[in-house]
């Protein structure tokens, strides 16, 4: 039988479903409205994707994997002085060269100038500029590297020559990095007087422009000295010296002015000489003595044409058994010296004993050097020591 539908039926049911739709329809508006993510939400990246999105380029700049703040990158230092400026882009139409510098991360200073490590061998090319120290000094130079275009390059500084076979050769310093386009790494290097200084400038396979500035504190020669230089006291690191252990000697006053000359002399015999003389052209000078010795300077200004003599220093000559080496002892393994008997001197020791002179180290090295000496004796005396170790491994001998 066919269902039977009235006109109110009908409509009744039609209105019914409209009410459906209406509803399906507007609790789906909601509901889409309130599980779809708003579009600030989408564009927005979180902590962890901008931090290592940061790693990605920062590490890039270093071939040691060490993060190089941008911040740090970007600082420099106050220069004393702007000695030089050079602009210029390394790219296919410069020497080639097989070999770049290793980037370890670390900007390298005059107080730790750091190591070289060995090269990365590749395809490359290179620049060199020289920079001369005008003085007859040290200096501590600063140096800003910035990468002005195109893709990373790498400076280093070398002393008087470079050798593209190695480049750790006559190496004294670099910016540990490669700067991105438009930062500045700032570096420091230990210029010596006088020295020519080589920077060698590699692109790492692109194109890559570069500013390098050198900041030092004298970019000129100083004013001729004049008059008769006046070095006062010589002055010695130590007034006992031993075997192999340098004494460092300087002078009490400095001569100003280009055109200075020292010449060190040293006598074994009297503050009054004879001298002969000994060691380089320079207010410093670093020895090795076996004997009781004087030192003087006689310091010049060669414009003038006259000298002055430094007061002589005398260094004494510590005897043998005033002269330790440090102990390098590194390990508690394997024997121990638990006796030592020299006439009336008896001494024992045992595993858990610390000697009581400087430097001792429980189980690895013993100082009993300052415990009192016996009576000086002539003739025979028997010595005997005795040797055991402290993990078992051994059992003790006398001898």
């Amino acid at each position: 039988m066919q269902p039977k539908f009235t006109q109110r039926n009908l409509w009744s049911l039609c209105a019914k479903g409209v009410t459906m739709v209406i509803f399906f329809v507007a609790f789906s508006q909601v509901s889409f409205a309130q599980e779809r993510p708003s579009p600030k939400k989408v564009m927005t990246r979180t902590a962890e994707e901008r931090a290592a999105e940061e790693r990605k380029v920062l590490t890039a700049d270093n071939d040691a994997g060490i993060i190089i703040s941008k911040q740090t990158q970007q600082q420099r230092e106050n220069p004393q002085a702007i000695c030089t400026t050079w602009t210029g882009v390394v790219d296919a139409a410069d020497a080639a060269t097989s070999l770049r510098a290793f980037r370890d991360g670390v900007p390298k200073t005059c107080a730790a100038p750091g190591t070289c490590a060995a090269g990365i061998a590749g395809a490359f090319q290179y620049e060199q500029l020289t920079w001369v120290n005008p003085v007859n000094a040290v200096q501590c130079v600063t140096v800003n590297f910035t990468c002005t275009s195109g893709g990373f390059g790498f400076v280093t500084a070398h002393n008087g020559s470079v050798n593209i076979a190695n480049l750790c050769t006559n190496w004294i310093g670099d910016p540990g990095s490669s700067a991105t386009v438009g930062q500045t790494i700032t570096f420091s290097i230990n210029a010596p007087a006088l020295a020519t200084i080589i920077f060698h400038m590699t692109n790492l396979g692109t194109s890559s422009g570069y500013q390098i500035t050198v900041d030092a504190p004298l970019c000129t020669p100083p004013a001729p000295c004049s008059g008769t230089p006046n070095p006062g006291n010589t002055i010695a690191s130590v007034t006992n010296a031993c075997p192999a252990v340098p004494v460092n000697l300087s002078l009490q006053n400095a001569t100003p002015g280009s055109g200075v000359t020292y010449a060190w002399e040293r006598s074994t015999t009297a503050a009054a000489g004879p001298y002969v003389a000994f060691g380089t052209n320079s207010p410093n000078q670093s020895v090795t003595q076996t004997q009781q010795t004087w030192y003087r300077a006689r310091v010049t200004c060669t414009v003038s044409g006259n000298s002055g003599t430094s007061t002589p220093v005398q260094v004494n000559q510590n005897p043998f058994s005033s002269c330790y080496c440090n102990s390098v002892a590194a390990s508690v393994d394997d024997e121990e010296i638990f006796n030592v008997t020299f006439g009336s001197l008896n001494n024992t020791s045992n595993c858990t004993t610390l000697a009581p002179g400087p430097g001792s180290i429980v189980r690895r090295y013993g100082n009993y050097t300052t415990l009192p000496a016996s009576n000086v004796v002539t003739g025979n005396v028997p010595i005997s020591v005795t040797i055991g170790t402290c993990g078992g491994n051994f059992g003790n001998a006398t001898g």
